[in-house]
């Protein structure tokens, strides 16, 4: 870890802008939710469900996935960035 790392209690504006950034730059992501469901992949966007829940839109084996913002648990960046390499929810 390095001192760019994100540790935090809820999903605040600022955890926001840092799943924003991984999917500007298309970053490559593991996602751990609070089931203990792991997925990695691609980073593409932030969309709504067909539930109207606030989803990030990953690409893994070439194929998209929807992840509730609010079932993620910790995000783990592969990609080597100067922005973040951690973020805990």
């Amino acid at each position: 870890m390095n001192n760019r790392t994100r540790v935090s209690q809820v999903m605040t504006c600022d955890d926001h802008d840092f799943i924003e950034i991984a999917c500007l730059y298309n970053y490559s992501i593991k996602i751990t939710t609070r089931s203990a469901d792991n997925y990695q992949g691609r980073a593409l966007d932030t969309q709504y469900n067909q539930q109207r829940q606030q989803c990030i839109c990953i690409v893994c084996d070439e194929q998209p996935i929807l992840i509730e913002l609010d079932t993620i648990a910790e995000i783990h960046v592969l990609t080597p960035n100067p922005h973040f390499n951690y973020l805990r929810v």
